[in-house]
């Protein structure tokens, strides 16, 4: 099976549930006999540690966004004390990929260099109708795209560049004229 595939099934709740009460997972063994050699020559903390450093590298998936996102805004400028952050959050028949509150709700969709951007518009327009401040989290390859085909100049735009930071390329200003209470 593709790796990129196994990384995706592997980074999930459910997986990691199954790791952490000691389940077996075929998608984790043959992440490590495909990534690491000998397999058994290290521990599955070092062996997780490889893991995402691979990821940082050749397969930064959604999961690796929002790590990234949790890290360096949510632990990074805001206190845990004060600050909230939810994933997958529904609304309006849309799923907000990672949202902080901090005061306010700032939401974070992501569109990975894995992702395309079809869906994009009417995601951020649905995300309006609840939280005032919205943010594309992209990759470089993506940036130019959404500079051209997002016409809100509230909308904001970051990075994650190859080197793992984020670049905010323009900043989200608070939008309501489409809020509904």
């Amino acid at each position: 099976m593709n790796i990129g595939i196994l990384l995706n099934k592997l980074f999930t709740v459910n997986s990691f549930n199954k790791l952490v009460s000691g389940e077996s997972s075929e998608t984790y063994k043959s992440i490590v006999n495909e990534l690491i050699n000998p397999p058994d020559s290290i521990t599955n903390l070092q062996a997780m540690n490889l893991i995402y450093k691979y990821m940082s590298k050749r397969h930064r998936n959604e999961y690796f966004y929002k790590n990234t996102l949790l890290n360096k805004i949510l632990l990074g400028r805001h206190s845990i004390q004060t600050s909230t952050a939810l994933r997958e959050l529904p609304i309006n028949g849309n799923i907000l990929d990672f949202l902080i509150i901090n005061g306010v709700g700032q939401v974070y969709e992501i569109k990975t260099e894995l992702d395309n951007l079809q869906r994009l518009k009417g995601q951020l327009n649905a995300y309006y109708h609840a939280f005032s401040l919205c943010n594309i989290v992209t990759d470089q390859s993506h940036l130019k795209q959404i500079m051209q085909s997002i016409d809100l100049p509230q909308v904001g735009i970051i990075v994650l560049t190859k080197r793992n930071t984020l670049h905010e390329e323009r900043k989200a200003t608070k939008y309501e004229k489409k809020i509904r209470l």
